[in-house]
């Protein structure tokens, strides 16, 4: 009888503990959308835990958890205008860009065809890149955000836009790769700030030198090109957009100067290293381009004899003032020794590499350029000048006195490097510097 009892006992616990898990699972498949949490299955107080267990069961609930990125509703894309016929042959693909969290999609990764007009269901939330062709010729792109959880309309007007391709290339018909292109509205001139040429349409060119836009048809604009805050070129005048659904600009803009400084020796067939060169432009001149800011007032110097002073403080300021003394400035130590010229201040400096040259570009063309030189520590005054060429590759030929002999004590006076100017061969001008329309 009491074996009998037992087993009823135990039939009944089964029953109550398939009764229990049979709810929870019910409960769970109730509500599919909410995502289980660490709180459904809660360690025992007081119970051991398991640390590899208790990350492996994070990083699941973290699977679990993690939200869908979110949709917008709908997207609508209508086209009018255009020739006639255009706007019910345009055919839409969107590709998207960057995700609602911010982060990058590889290129097609998400994409959306189809004739405009026609809605696309639940795209995702992000920033899409819009194009819309007509018989296989682009007429419009745009980069259109797509918020979550709602409906969105563009509306793309054919009539509103001009498609401009165009290159930057320089006179010798060298693309200009990364030049800024920029298109001033109303035919106003060229921002003399590179932190205002993002206020107006631009675009960059590729490797290549091309670039393309697309402008408001019934706008005028003149454009400009440049790179480094500096305007290299501009149109004379202000070009109106009118009865064209496409054209084509070339914007040629001169050569950057390019000037290559060569230390060679008097005698030895030594590969000379070491030699670091500055160029020095007219004072005048640097002023008017940049002004320096005002110079500092000058604070009065401490007297050592001063009597408020205790044994301590009046120690302090000698051992300070003898440090002054022994800090000496270079660029006046130069001037004094007639190594820097007077009224003249450096513009560039560098290190020639172990072939015994130093590349330097953009030098103002036609104006006059002194050097100095230093090998060793030893300083040399560079006699002569030099001016760089606005087209043709400039070299300038420093040719040294040999080094001193171990032991020989040091010049009073520095010695002299002389200096020659060559120019490179005459190479074929393309174009002039300007802007063509066509």
């Amino acid at each position: 009888m009491r074996n009998v009892i037992l087993g009823v006992a135990a039939l009944l616990v089964g029953v109550a503990a398939i009764y229990v898990l049979s709810t929870r699972e019910e409960i769970r498949g109730s509500t599919p959308s909410a995502p289980a949490t660490v709180d459904d299955d809660p360690p025992i107080a007081g119970g051991p835990t398991d640390l590899a267990a208790l990350q492996t069961s994070e990083a699941l609930d973290a699977v679990r958890t993690a939200a869908p990125l979110p949709r917008a509703t709908l997207w609508l894309v209508e086209v009018e205008g255009g020739e006639p016929g255009e706007s019910t042959l345009a055919e839409c693909r969107a590709t998207l860009l960057v995700d609602s969290t911010g982060v990058p999609v590889e290129s097609d990764a998400s994409y959306l065809t189809g004739a405009a007009g026609t809605p696309w269901d639940a795209p995702l939330a992000g920033t899409w890149e819009l194009t819309v062709k007509v018989a296989e010729v682009e007429k419009a792109r745009r980069q259109v955000v797509l918020p979550g959880g709602r409906a969105t309309r563009t509306l793309i007007n054919l009539d509103a836009l001009v498609r401009l391709d165009g290159w930057v290339r320089n006179v010798l018909g060298e693309p200009c790769p990364a030049f800024f292109v920029g298109f001033v509205p109303r035919g106003g001139p060229a921002p003399t700030s590179a932190r205002d040429w993002l206020d107006h349409p631009h675009a960059r060119c590729d490797a290549r030198g091309r670039f393309n836009i697309q402008l408001p048809r019934s706008g005028t604009f003149r454009p400009f090109a440049g790179y480094g805050g500096r305007v290299l070129v501009e149109d004379s005048t202000a070009t109106k957009l009118l009865d064209t659904s496409s054209r084509f600009l070339t914007l040629t803009t001169p050569v950057p100067t390019r000037l290559t400084l060569i230390a060679r020796e008097e005698v030895g067939d030594l590969l000379p290293t070491g030699y670091a060169v500055s160029v020095y432009r007219r004072k005048a001149i640097m002023d008017l381009l940049k002004p320096l800011p005002p110079e500092p007032e000058e604070q009065p110097i401490p007297d050592p004899d001063d009597p408020s002073l205790d044994a301590d403080q009046r120690s302090e300021l000698l051992a300070e003032l003898e440090a002054m003394k022994q800090t000496v400035d270079e660029e006046a130590a130069l001037r004094r020794r007639r190594v820097v010229p007077e009224g003249w201040r450096v513009d560039r400096s560098g290190v020639l590499s172990v072939d015994g040259e130093l590349q330097l570009t953009d030098l103002p063309a036609g104006e006059e350029l002194r050097f100095a030189a230093a090998r060793g520590g030893e300083p040399f005054f560079v006699t002569g000048s030099a001016f760089v060429d606005p087209l043709l590759p400039t070299r300038v030929i420093l040719t040294f006195p040999p080094a001193l002999a171990p032991g020989t004590p040091a010049p009073t006076e520095p010695r002299s490097a002389s200096l020659e100017t060559q120019t490179g061969t005459v190479e074929p001008i393309i174009a002039p510097v300007g802007v063509t329309w066509r």
